[in-house]
């Protein structure tokens, strides 16, 4: 929870988390992540937003009975990067050199293009 989270990410994008493991690193990564953003320490938002969106996707795959949670994982990533920084187009870039995986650019251009309209819609 404390470190960088690079194994957690490839994990999560490959479909390896089961559920519970999943709400867990969410919950835990979620706060920690704001009690350091809080407290005015170092420290990115990276990581943490792939981490919280993948296991949010990870949910959601869970929920609608997906057998590619991987998938569903990699696009929740994208949907709260993209959202967060509101960025689409970088964040696509960014998951596509990320996932090496030219399949899932159309779904990920989808999501993030959906993510950066209800993040400029609630502003």
């Amino acid at each position: 929870m404390l470190g960088v989270g690079y194994d957690t990410i490839g994990q999560l994008a490959a479909g390896q988390f089961v559920l519970k493991m999943a709400i867990v690193f969410l919950l835990v990564k979620a706060a920690v992540w704001i009690i350091a953003l809080g407290s005015g320490t170092s420290g990115g938002i990276l990581t943490p937003l792939l981490i919280i969106g993948g296991t949010l996707g990870n949910w959601v795959a869970h929920v609608f009975h997906s057998p590619h949670p991987g998938v569903w994982a990699i696009l929740g990533m994208a949907a709260l990067f993209a959202g967060v920084t509101r960025s689409p187009m970088t964040t696509v870039i960014f998951l596509l050199e990320l996932t090496h995986d030219i399949e899932m650019m159309i779904p990920t251009l989808i999501t993030c293009g959906v993510a950066a309209v209800v993040s400029a819609l609630i502003k």
